[in-house]
């Protein structure tokens, strides 16, 4: 069985994998490491999740600096983020590119912050993410994955936490991580990690969800929802363009919502 933790996989090792079959229905292995399904992993290592999305730098800190239900929600916002972009792929035809970002929450997310959700003793199941994972590493069509969609939402969404918390601090914190992510992956014009990319793609994305959620009047969250939309519209696609905006522009605009944000929770 052929398993993988970090992301290093180039494009030419992992097209090599799909073209012998390797990837095509692999499972998690009996450690609970992820499934290999790096098939659209391009443009070197990846740093996220074991840098500054969850291991170090940028992400350590948005996590420090908040509550233990804030810092819970914080991770979970994070796993509905790799879902969100892995449905994104798949509806735009990039099915294989969705495998990995399938797999993230479960074994990426959730295993390096199981001491955010050890004390509500809660462990999601990875029957779902395996096949979603699995289902996208063999390229199959999109209405055989979007049946698997609900039992790995259902999943993420039992890990929310029951008490009351600061949603607009945990808005804040997800930021810092997007603009992290969108660092690493956009240099010199161009994406040069594609998975960075999609996975700042899937942050910015879930944003205009999590302002949306906000418990308070329209009126009062209103600017900054029109803010969280202007920055997604930044991303033209999951799927990386040729031209990205540049990380300047991303910085500033995220800058922008989380003014739209001061006194919101």
């Amino acid at each position: 069985m052929i398993t993988f933790r970090a992301r290093l996989w180039s494009a030419a090792g992992a097209a090599a994998l799909l073209s012998a079959g390797a990837l095509v229905g692999c499972g998690p292995s009996e450690k609970g490491e992820a499934p290999v399904a790096a098939a659209a992993v391009t443009g070197g290592g990846e740093s996220g999740e074991s840098g500054s999305e969850h291991g170090g730098g940028a992400g350590d800190a948005a996590f420090a600096g908040l509550g233990p239900l804030e810092q819970q929600a914080l991770a979970v916002a994070l796993m509905r983020a790799h879902l969100s972009v892995a449905q994104a792929l798949v509806k735009e035809g990039e099915v294989q590119a969705a495998a990995p970002h399938f797999a993230h929450p479960i074994y990426e997310v959730f295993e390096a912050h199981r001491e955010v959700f050890a004390a509500v003793r809660a462990t999601p199941p990875q029957a779902p993410f395996d096949a979603l994972n699995a289902a996208a590493a063999a390229g199959r069509d999109a209405s055989q994955i979007a049946p698997l969609y609900k039992p790995a939402e259902d999943a993420v969404r039992a890990l929310q936490p029951s008490g009351a918390y600061d949603h607009s601090a945990v808005i804040r914190a997800l930021l810092v991580h997007m603009r992290a992510e969108y660092a690493e992956g956009v240099q010199g014009g161009v994406v040069s990690n594609a998975i960075e990319y999609q996975d700042a793609f899937g942050m910015a994305q879930l944003v205009v969800q999590l302002v949306g959620e906000l418990a308070v009047p329209a009126s009062s969250k209103a600017e900054a929802q029109t803010e969280a939309a202007a920055l997604a519209a930044l991303f033209v696609s999951a799927k990386p363009p040729a031209a990205p905006a540049a990380p300047g522009a991303v910085l500033a605009q995220s800058s922008r919502l989380e003014l739209a944000l001061s006194g919101l929770s």
